[in-house]
């Protein structure tokens, strides 16, 4: 191997440690979905909040930048009612039009007022400390179609003998969610290839004959 190739090697392998550094040092409540599947009225999108090793949610105090919690924002087809929602034990949901939002981070999508956010926050007499996977989050809407929204989080970080040990960790970012733009039928592709198709072929004949 010469020399510039050991060089971008070095470096390759550098670069790939500190993104594994990154990522460990900012570890905080994520939620992915697990589901989304029929149910009268509409369809049930279940969740799982998911935290590493280097994040804990702790029990409430006087102090509410401390709650743990994490808020989806803007879901579309909610009814806005909490009999629409479901949660494991020791989580506790609550909807509002605006956040809530911990404070430093931003919704990437924004937080649109005439949409239902929903905020999920750990109401537990215990400190649960990660790698932890919880399940059981529910919300109801009347579309199944999946698209994108917005995230936020809030925990506790995990990292004792350093100062930054209990510290706030705040997140943000994107998670699949329902849609109003409903996806047209394969017959519908079909008609609209066939007339792309027409068009071409007029199109070409035009060309030929000029």
């Amino acid at each position: 191997m010469n020399l510039s190739k050991t060089i971008k090697t070095l470096s390759l392998v550098a670069g790939a440690g500190l993104l594994t550094l990154s990522g460990v040092a900012k570890a905080d409540i994520i939620p992915v979905l697990d589901s989304h599947h029929a149910v009268a009225g509409g369809y049930n999108w279940v969740y799982t909040a998911s935290f590493s090793g280097s994040s804990r949610v702790e029990k409430l105090t006087a102090n509410t930048s401390r709650d743990s919690f994490f808020t989806i924002y803007d879901f579309q087809g909610f009814s806005g009612s909490l009999s629409d929602v479901t949660a494991p034990a020791n989580w506790t949901p609550s909807v509002s039009l605006l956040g809530r939002t911990p404070g430093g981070v931003t919704p990437p999508d924004g937080d649109n007022a005439s949409l239902w956010n929903i905020t999920f926050k750990y109401t537990g007499t215990t400190t649960v400390i990660g790698p932890k996977d919880i399940p059981g989050f529910g919300i109801k809407s009347t579309y199944g179609a999946e698209g994108l929204t917005s995230f936020t989080s809030n925990s506790i970080k995990q990292a004792p003998g350093t100062k930054s040990h209990r510290t706030v960790l705040s997140n943000q970012g994107q998670v699949e969610a329902p849609s109003a733009v409903v996806p047209l039928p394969a017959a519908s592709w079909m008609g609209l290839t066939l007339l792309a198709g027409i068009a071409a072929v007029r199109y070409f004949r035009r060309g030929q004959t000029a």
